[in-house]
């Protein structure tokens, strides 16, 4: 708590919080691996999402393009704890 009554909170619970109040789909990206055990501490709505990219980054003039296409090749992220490698994609359903 802050002096003003507030809540404080990590921030992968503060963003489940606000996304649960919205109920609205998010997938997160990420290239930190170790933002996968964070965000198993934090309950994460079933509309939410996180994606962690394990592949090399891609030249700054291709990166939007090279993830938005990664992205767009599936439609089941909601849910799922996901990581992307080269040649493949592994998914994990997100603890409740």
């Amino acid at each position: 708590m802050t002096s003003s009554g507030s809540e404080l909170l990590h921030p992968v619970a503060a963003t489940a919080k606000y996304w649960r109040k919205r109920r609205r789909t998010i997938i997160l990206l990420t290239f930190d691996k170790d933002f996968g055990e964070l965000a198993k501490a934090s309950p994460l709505p079933t509309t939410c999402g996180i994606v962690l990219l394990r592949i090399p980054p891609p030249p700054p003039g291709q990166i939007g393009n090279v993830i938005a296409n990664l992205i767009m090749s599936r439609d089941d992220w909601a849910g799922h704890f996901s990581v992307i490698e080269p040649g493949r994609i592994r998914m994990r359903p997100l603890e409740k």
